[in-house]
């Protein structure tokens, strides 16, 4: 499947499967092509359902993470108010503050970044599903890079 991630996305991918000439003659390209277009739309759903799961870790972690930083930032006003100690009062002040935004980390990360991976593997099983296959036979007469180098013809 590596070789479909370096195609060009707005190339289309054909599927060409090469057959010994008994496989050839017995074989049938519509119970071929059935089983890819079904292996990689089936391959398209458990990853959609990766992607589903990811953003509802990525909601339950926002509405923790939104929680935290309003206590944080409550935490944060208190302190100024109560601490006489100039240097101590910034000091848990800012702690407050990082801890608050530190808590959204994760989350932000999900939202901005983690489900491109997934949705870029999604849509390339996707355009294999709908790939053409076409099957072919071969022999070592047409595929000369199979015969090794000095051997007799």
């Amino acid at each position: 499947m590596s070789w479909a991630r370096e195609l060009p996305r707005n190339e289309s991918i054909r599927i060409v499967i090469y057959l010994s000439d008994t496989e050839f003659k017995t074989s049938t390209l519509e119970d071929i092509g059935e089983a890819f277009s079904c292996y990689f739309t089936s391959r398209a759903v458990v990853v959609q359902h990766e992607l589903n799961e990811l953003f509802r870790i990525g909601r339950r972690s926002l509405g923790i993470g939104i929680a935290i930083l309003i206590l944080c930032l409550s935490s944060a006003h208190f302190v100024d108010g109560y601490l006489t100690d100039a240097q101590l009062k910034t000091v848990v002040r800012e702690s407050f503050l990082i801890l608050g935004w530190v808590a959204n980390w994760r989350p932000l990360e999900i939202f901005l970044y983690d489900w491109w991976p997934i949705a870029q593997r999604r849509a390339l099983y996707r355009r294999l599903a709908a790939a053409p296959v076409e099957l072919r036979s071969y022999s070592l007469t047409l595929m000369p890079e199979l015969i090794p180098s000095g051997s007799p013809p």
